[in-house]
This record gives C-alpha cells, sequence and structure tokens, in this order.
C-alpha cells in the first residue's frame, strides 16, 4: 500500500539566544572609571614623566626583550642563559611576566635592529 506523503520539510536548527552582555559592558565601563580615578594624574604629562628610584628594573626589562628576541632567532632557551652572571648563568624563570611580550615583539625588536 503506498503511502502518499510530501516530503518533510528541511528543519533549521535551533541556535541558543545570544547571552545579555550589558552586565558584563557595565562592569568595564566601571572597571575603567575606577582605574582612571586612581591612577589618572599619572597620565597628565606621560612625555615628562619617567621612572624614577628603580632604574634597575628598566635596565632589566629592557635587556631581556632584547635577549628573548636574539634567543628566538638563533633557537637558544630563553628561559636559562649564560650572557647575565657568567659563568653561573640566570634562570629566567624568576622573571616570566616579560617573556610572552618579549616573544611576541621579537619580530619589531629584530626589524628595529637590536
Amino acid at each position: 500500500m503506498p503511502v502518499a506523503a510530501a516530503p518533510a520539510a528541511p528543519r533549521r536548527p535551533v541556535l541558543p539566544a545570544a547571552p545579555d552582555l550589558r552586565p558584563y559592558l557595565a562592569l568595564a565601563f566601571i572597571s575603567l572609571a575606577v582605574s582612571l580615578d586612581l591612577s589618572g594624574h599619572l597620565l597628565g604629562d606621560v612625555a615628562g614623566r619617567m621612572v624614577a628610584g628603580n632604574p634597575g628594573d628598566v635596565r632589566l626589562f629592557t635587556w631581556y626583550l632584547e635577549h628573548d628576541a636574539q634567543a628566538a632567532l638563533h633557537g637558544q632557551d630563553p628561559l636559562f642563559f649564560t650572557t647575565m652572571n657568567a659563568p653561573v648563568g640566570v634562570n629566567a624563570m624568576w622573571n616570566t611576566s616579560l617573556l610572552l611580550p618579549a616573544l611576541v615583539m621579537a619580530p619589531v625588536t629584530l626589524l628595529a635592529g637590536w
């Protein structure tokens, strides 16, 4: 016995509703406002200000930016090196906060001619 039925209509997948982003945007705005309130006085004269009282950190961070770019270029280990505190060397894992930015910015550092 033949069945007389029309082909079924194609089904559309049911997509979940988009999340409400308003609370996240409000939290981001409040965080930005609080951070500007706390540190806005530092943004007044950026070109005329400098790090004072701890110039060693500035030199160390500059050195890390250069060294990690050179290590990436030459296939060396960026986490241990003997170019500082020779001949014993230094374990760079104590200052990992600069490793990712240094490796990400390595092409820029190398193009700048460091």
